[in-house]
């Protein structure tokens, strides 16, 4: 039996959320090769009759697409999430987790949510935490920290994958 003493941050949340968010390893690859075959695209147009600024601003699109990716990964998401988690006081509390292999029990001034881990949906495994999913929008996170030690981690990793199998992205 794990016991987890817990108190969430709102660094956990944003990790949470990005690691949410992650997309599986298919679409990330394709997205790293189209943007490779733009680059070469970009470089083999360079030194051809066409001049260097009609090729930067027929790419200006795909550069400004970029930025404002950027721009809502890197700040927009983490205000929000900072936002979200401040008004919603239940993730505030302290709460106290106990896991077996089949079981899970969290207990706060909330309440006692005590669940099967073969009924939950799936999990996944980041550098910092693990996201418990009841369904695909609906996750509790345990980050790294919450454990006592590594073995306590990867005990609760074993438990998972013996009831839910390998983690999913």
């Amino acid at each position: 039996m794990i016991t987890l003493q817990c108190k969430l941050k709102p660094e956990d949340y944003i990790k949470a959320q990005y690691l949410h968010m992650q997309p599986s390893p298919w679409l990330k690859y394709l997205g790293i090769t189209l943007l490779s075959l733009c680059l070469v695209v970009l470089v083999a147009s360079a030194p051809s009759s066409v001049s260097l600024t009609t090729t930067f601003s027929a790419f200006a699109p795909i550069f400004l697409l970029g930025l404002l990716y950027a721009f809502i990964l890197f700040a927009v998401i983490p205000w929000k999430v900072r936002r979200i988690f401040a008004q919603q006081k239940t993730l505030h509390v302290e709460y106290q987790t106990a896991i077996s292999p089949e079981m899970i029990e969290s207990t706060s001034e909330n309440g006692t949510m005590r669940m099967r881990l073969s009924d939950f949906h799936k999990y996944k495994v980041g550098k910092d935490l693990i996201l418990l999913y009841h369904s695909q929008a609906l996750f509790h996170m345990f980050p790294r920290r919450f454990f006592a030690s590594e073995e306590d981690f990867k005990t609760f990793l074993s438990y998972l994958e013996a009831n839910l199998g390998s983690p999913k992205r």
